[in-house]
């Protein structure tokens, strides 16, 4: 098991780094669960460990809707009702370890390096057409792409909230979303601290 980037890097967010970080200290209200990891030069993702990857994006003609609103099924997983999968982190890597002992989460990638580089069958789902602030989504649930340990997935990206190249990177037990606490932190997973 590796980390999930080629060439040298650097880990710039910690696992309990308190966030928003646009929030003063005093007002930022949940941990940041994952770790942040930056390429010092042009850099791909790579499957962290043999396993399979989904790919997703949404995207939101009116900022303050939430991907609850469209209770789209993530199958395999199960993340449905989370507003954790929409534009804020840009193109999502959904990589389910072959075991299906863990699920890595991988973030800020662009539209065009998960849809163009990848060769996944695209899905494009939007909610109602008479909604006057609609949301897209494109998946690729029904085509899942199989990788093994260190082959590339696709470039880093810096689409969403982010403010410089990198890769946000959360690891969950099975198949589930867990909270912060129950999650595996990935610098320890990958490094054996």
């Amino acid at each position: 098991m590796r980390v999930p980037i080629t060439g040298s890097f650097r880990w710039t967010a910690p696992f309990e780094e308190k966030r928003p970080l646009s929030a003063p200290l005093n007002k930022r209200d949940h941990i940041h669960g994952a770790e942040d990891i930056a390429p010092n030069q042009k850099a791909e993702i790579v499957a962290p460990e043999d396993g399979t990857a989904y790919f997703f994006c949404a995207i939101r003609s009116d900022l303050k809707r939430s991907m609850n609103e469209v209770q789209k099924e993530t199958w395999p997983f199960n993340f449905k009702g989370r507003s954790y999968f929409y534009d804020l982190y840009g193109g999502v890597i959904i990589f389910i370890s072959k075991d299906r002992q863990r699920t890595h989460i991988m973030t800020h990638s662009y539209r065009n390096q998960l849809f163009n580089q990848t060769g996944v069958n695209l899905t494009i789902e939007e909610s109602k057409a008479d909604e006057r602030f609609p949301i897209c989504v494109e998946h690729s649930f029904y085509d899942p792409k199989t990788y093994d340990e260190g082959q590339k997935i696709c470039g880093v990206g810096n689409a969403g909230y982010s403010t410089g190249v990198h890769i946000h990177w959360e690891i969950h037990y099975g198949t589930e979303w867990n909270e912060y606490s129950e999650r595996i932190k990935p610098r320890q997973w990958s490094v054996g601290e």
